[in-house]
């Protein structure tokens, strides 16, 4: 199996952070069609499995948002100031939701909780691609456009451990070598 090209290797800054976007809403859809959809209870092995991934995309995705992305930007653009704002708080509230998810996981089986956990889980699917389309047009298209050639060379460096400390040698994301979205 070849590796992927690292973009933020290649010098995009945003690649690695739209192929997350990608695998993430990929396994959003899955997830609701296994899961979610018409189902009295969740498939739980599957909401667990999510959690974990989610895990790992916030301890590095949304890591590297919060302390590289995002004040760059800001120091780069303050005009996007009142665009990056909600998006650090709803980083907040997806880590929120998360440990809420995980916790209601942990109780015993009823059928209460079972319809906790499908409310929880939609809530946060529906959040979670809101934060990604609103990621992708109003912060990476924008300043895509907007860096000035040593302003993305400085984000890339200043990006590129974030993603090599994941999986070194392998694509840099939160999803396991091998995983299917």
């Amino acid at each position: 199996m070849s590796a992927t090209p690292n973009p933020v290797a290649a010098g995009d800054p945003f690649g690695s952070f739209r192929a997350d976007h990608g695998r993430l809403l990929a396994r959003l859809d899955d997830l609701e069609r296994r899961a979610l959809s018409g189902a009295s209870a969740p498939d739980e092995p599957a909401l667990r499995e999510l959690i974990a991934v989610l895990e790992r995309q916030f301890a590095t995705h949304m890591a590297a948002e919060d302390a590289v992305l995002f004040p760059a930007l800001d120091d780069a653009f303050p005009v996007l100031q009142a665009t990056l704002e909600p998006l650090r708080e709803d980083h907040l509230e997806l880590r929120l939701m998360l440990a809420t998810l995980a916790e209601q996981l942990s109780r015993p089986a009823s059928p209460p909780r079972a319809e906790q956990l499908v409310v929880l889980a939609r809530d946060l699917t529906d959040l979670l691609r809101l934060h990604v389309h609103r990621e992708e047009t109003a912060v990476f298209d924008v300043a895509q456009r907007a860096l000035t050639p040593e302003e993305t060379t400085a984000l890339v460096d200043r990006l590129a451990p974030y993603f090599k400390s994941l999986h070194p040698g392998t694509p840099e994301s939160g999803f396991p070598k091998g995983s299917t979205p």
